[in-house]
């Protein structure tokens, strides 16, 4: 059976009618816990996801969602490594099924692209995603090292370490 894969725009109405796929694939994330609230929320905590539903991506095969990424734009805050405005990648994941097809890459290069289409921020564009610090994590810190994101700096919690990763790209929106 051929693949016939498909990235769209992660809209509120995809994500309400297709919820219980997405958060089967959310679940593959080690460690997440998401429910549908999360999953539709706007606000994480004190933090707006600015464009929400304008940037986070799901890949189809044929109309079945086998991936998604959810990013937004980021407000800056107080700390060290988030004290300028960027975009974020909040979550990326693909089906087992799909795994190793090259469709984590296809997402990240297509919210690249979409991102330096921004027509607010001139100059260049800073887009972050922040994961687990780890061996068994290598393997997705490769892939964001793939397209070009560089570890910036290490976040620390009570029972774990994170990595923050960040690429620049040039706006070019016209």
């Amino acid at each position: 059976m051929k693949n016939n894969y498909k990235i769209e725009v992660l809209s509120k109405r995809i994500c309400e009618s297709n919820i219980e796929k997405i958060l089967d694939i959310l679940k593959l994330i080690p460690n997440s816990n998401y429910k549908r609230e999360d999953i539709l929320a706007e606000n994480k905590e004190e933090r707006v996801l600015y464009g929400k539903w304008e940037y986070s991506l799901v890949i189809l095969n044929d109309k079945d969602i086998v991936g998604i990424l959810i990013g937004y734009e980021r407000e800056k805050e107080k700390s060290e490594l988030y004290r300028e405005n960027c975009f974020y990648i909040n979550e990326i994941a693909i089906s087992k099924k799909y795994k190793g097809q090259g469709l984590g890459k296809m997402l990240l290069e297509t919210f690249i692209e979409r991102v330096k289409k921004f027509k607010y921020l001139s100059g260049k564009i800073k887009i972050r995603i922040q994961t687990t610090n780890s061996i068994e994590n290598r393997k997705v810190i490769s892939l964001y090292e793939s397209v070009g994101f560089k570890k910036i700096g290490v976040k620390q919690y009570p029972n774990k370490e994170d990595v923050v990763m960040e690429i620049e790209k040039k706006n070019n929106y016209k």
